[in-house]
């Protein structure tokens, strides 16, 4: 099943049939070991074969980009583009590609770990 890649290092659950409502039950956190696979939309739901635009398991990097908080300037945290993230995919190049995976809600597949 493929599923819509949103903005919060989540992907958003898609039952058979429409997902109604968007609230945080809709959602399935990334977590690290997870294996993702985002998908290129514009080959996704036509004739075209189904391009994979990155694949891997999740490796957090929480040191990446760290910025101080201007409203409590003892602090840092990850900033990409403007928005305050918890953490990066590591060693994935272009971390603004990164968000507008999932800002612009790019399909994905996601399978759990298996501990």
């Amino acid at each position: 099943m493929v599923c819509p890649l949103l903005f919060c290092w989540a992907i958003k659950k898609c039952p058979s049939g429409a997902v109604k409502g968007e609230n945080y039950d809709d959602l399935l956190f990334l977590e690290e070991g997870d294996h993702l696979e985002i998908f290129c939309p514009d080959t996704l739901y036509t004739h075209l074969q189904r391009k994979t635009l990155w694949e891997g398991a999740l490796e957090k990097d929480r040191e990446t980009l760290m910025t101080q908080i201007p409203t409590n300037p003892e602090y840092e945290q990850q900033n990409i583009c403007g928005h305050w993230v918890h953490w990066l995919q590591k060693d994935f190049e272009d971390h603004e590609q990164w968000y507008w995976y999932f800002l612009l809600s790019y399909p994905a597949k996601l399978v759990r770990r298996r501990d």
